[in-house]
């Protein structure tokens, strides 16, 4: 089945992507970036699915897009993996080196049958294929050219769904009478005679950024070395010290290596790469940009007004560059518009926090808001209390479900109670059924737009339901939700999505005289499962493996004591092979604070811990999930998105760091109101726990993206 669905996806995706694709030649007039606009770089890591092989000429042009990667949701990000297949990722680097090292000299064909091999695996999903020389072109001739140019268009004859990338051969001193260039001449006469898709990668270290010369006419080689009355000058060490201050130059302080050449080089040549992947996805060169995506952001439930609730709601900027403008748009439980619609404007990093009684008029009529925007990198929280006695806070809602939803836990009892609120984001009506774990059914009807706010004893006639203890929720395609937990002064809650995880983390620990850890894993599936229990200490040492069982819908769950765990864990790691769900809670041994959070799709190479207390303290838990050590950035900023104080620290193989967040800073962060933080590609696992003071309210928050 799997190799079923993963061939549907590359079918797909790959005509899609042939469709849009046409013939053109990206040389270095196309390496100015800033006119790719946003969406049609979107478009091209969410369409593509790029196989690159080669040795190391080849890798400069991955040198060159990994200098400007940036953060997980930056402009040029991208996933990438190393030798062979991954299904999913943007780029498969050295995708097809097992059968062959790069287009050869003179003939050699391992290269189509390393690509055959690949292409024909019923897993793969590869849509775009490049392949790039190494010397290959300088000592080859007419013969050799036209063998090579002839076995790409076999293999788009054969694969017609998949977009064949022609490249030239590296610059090598000999000027505009060698062989070299005579034999990139034939294979740009080619590809523009028969509409294909070059890049001209000898052309793009032909010139400096500037344009003006062709430095290969000057008999530049690959080093972008070049002579002038009798000279050796080198047109990018030259352009670099007469441009200090450009974007470009900063750019090169990025780039590790440059195989054979210079970091200039490398960039331009990343540069021209993103060029021509949004060519290859759609876009047009000179057409005026395409309106900006509408994007809304979700929270789902407002109580305030009523001189016990209170709502705060926080949208953030993560964007190092783009001002985000929005509008906040409040509704009744009815779906209609009421109160006054709030402008948003957001400067790269800023925050803005919004007490719904202060801000927006006749909050009590408010169940739910909408911040609609022009950015679709937009982020932030929810957050409910009552003063001096509960709190909770929870991720605002950026995309919608697809299917069916776990509750993955419900307390209804003489303590305890479980309310959920949905909202119906669609133009029709929505019948949802949930499904107990005691074999009881009940729906729920939702017209379009409605916001439903019940607890799960109002299902039963207001009885309470000891014997439930959790739900599957079918029909939840377009609806949004969340649900809270309470008793007496404890109260928690997560959001209600169909994302489930085959790896779930549970960062931090807390088992004393104070505080105590439970968790909860839930099978969403009809069918048995086996969960993989990994706990760690707080230096990375691995524990004891634990292995359970999970029936369908069933669930693990308990405390450290309860679930015979080591009293050394300090994190835990679960895996399974199907998906699961769950989340963590903490609580304090007095039965006064109680806060939750998600474990599911919690860890990334970079994070926001997007609220940092100021009338208490705010605790950070910060976990290395990968096998070697890596180097965390942290960055604190305050509202205005101006930084406030910048960090680092060093996490060994799966170890974690907890403290209280002004500890992870040498200066002082007190102006600041959230952090950041990002590693090189290392992927981490973080939340934060927010107290009062008077140690009456807590919340807990994940790290958000």
């Amino acid at each position: 089945m799997k190799r079923i669905i993963h061939s549907i996806v590359w079918l797909i995706i790959a005509l899609l992507s042939y469709s849009e694709a046409n013939a053109f030649i990206v040389d270095h007039q196309c390496t100015d970036i800033n006119k790719i606009p946003t969406s049609w770089l979107q478009a091209a890591r969410n369409n593509l699915r790029i196989g690159y092989s080669h040795t190391s000429h080849g890798s400069q042009l991955i040198s060159g897009i990994t200098a400007f990667r940036g953060s997980e949701g930056s402009r040029y990000y991208f996933t990438r993996s190393g030798r062979g297949a991954e299904p999913y990722v943007f780029i498969n680097d050295y995708w097809a080196n097992n059968g062959a090292g790069d287009l050869g000299h003179r003939g050699d064909l391992r290269w189509v049958d390393a690509t055959e091999t690949m292409l024909n695996d019923p897993d793969n999903d590869r849509n775009v294929v490049m392949w790039s020389w190494c010397g290959g072109v300088s000592d080859n001739n007419a013969d050799g050219i036209d063998t090579y140019l002839n076995a790409m268009h076999q293999l788009e004859q054969r694969y017609p769904g998949v977009t064949f990338i022609y490249m030239t051969g590296h610059l090598d001193g000999g000027g505009a009478a060698g062989n070299l260039h005579q034999m990139n001449e034939r294979i740009r006469n080619y590809c523009r005679n028969h509409n294909k898709i070059l890049f001209d990668f000898a052309d793009i270290e032909s010139y400096d950024p500037d344009g003006a010369v062709n430095f290969m006419q000057l008999m530049a080689n690959d080093n972008c070395d070049y002579r002038s009355n009798e000279y050796k000058l080198n047109w990018a060490r030259d352009w670099i010290a007469a441009n200090p201050s450009s974007d470009l130059t900063v750019t090169t302080e990025n780039c590790t290596s440059c195989a054979h050449s210079q970091c200039l080089n490398c960039i331009l040549k990343g540069r021209g790469f993103w060029w021509m992947m949004a060519r290859i996805a759609g876009w047009e060169p000179g057409e005026p940009d395409p309106p900006a995506p509408l994007t809304k952001l979700y929270y789902p439930h407002v109580a305030s007004g009523d001189g016990i609730w209170q709502t705060e709601i926080c949208a953030l900027n993560p964007d190092n560059r783009q001002t985000i403008s929005g509008v906040f748009k409040a509704y009744d439980n009815n779906g209609q518009p009421v109160s006054d619609n709030l402008d948003l404007n957001l400067s790269p990093h800023a925050r803005q926090v919004i007490n719904i009684a202060e801000q927006f008029r006749n909050p009590e009529t408010i169940g739910y808001i909408v911040l609609e925007c022009d950015c679709e990198n937009i982020t932030g929280f929810i957050k409910f209390f009552i003063d001096e006695v509960c709190r909770v806070a929870i991720p605002a809602v950026s995309q919608l479900n697809s299917g069916a939803v776990p509750i993955t836990h419900i307390a209804s009892d003489q303590h305890w109670w479980t309310g959920l609120s949905l909202v119906n984001t669609t133009l029709s009506e929505k019948i949802l059924s949930l499904y107990f774990n005691n074999g009881v059914m009940k729906n729920v009807t939702l017209v379009p737009g409605e916001h439903r706010a019940f607890s799960i004893k109002s299902l039963f006639d207001n009885t309470p339901q000891p014997d439930i203890n959790s739900a599957i929720i079918e029909g939840m395609v377009g609806v949004v939700g969340l649900e809270l937990f309470g008793n007496g002064n404890q109260l928690s809650g997560i959001l209600l999505s169909d994302k489930s995880s085959t790896e779930i983390y549970f960062p931090h620990i807390a088992d004393d005289q104070q505080w105590w850890t439970g968790i909860v894993v839930y099978n969403p599936l009809n069918a048995e499962s086996v969960l993989t229990i990994s706990p760690f200490t707080t230096n990375g040492s691995p524990l004891p493996v634990q292995t359970t069982t999970l029936l369908p819908y069933a669930r693990y769950r308990g405390t450290i004591s309860t679930l015979d765990l080591a009293p050394e864990t300090a994190w835990i790691k679960l895996e399974n092979a199907s998906g699961v769900s769950g989340f963590e809670l903490f609580g304090t041994s007095d039965n006064q604070r109680l806060a939750g959070y998600s474990g599911v799709g919690i860890g990334g190479s970079n994070g926001i811990l997007a609220n940092l207390e100021k009338n208490g303290w705010t605790g950070i838990a910060l976990v290395n999930i990968e096998t070697t050590p890596t180097t965390v950035r942290l960055k604190a900023y305050n509202d205005s998105g101006e930084t406030i104080a910048t960090g680092s620290i060093v996490l060994r193989a799966y170890e974690k760091k907890v403290q209280i967040a002004a500890d992870f800073f040498t200066t002082s962060i007190a102006g600041a109101t959230y952090f950041t933080y990002s590693t090189d590609g290392d992927k981490l696992v973080a939340f934060q726990l927010n107290n009062s003071h008077d140690n009456t309210m807590l919340d807990a928050l994940p790290a958000i993206r």
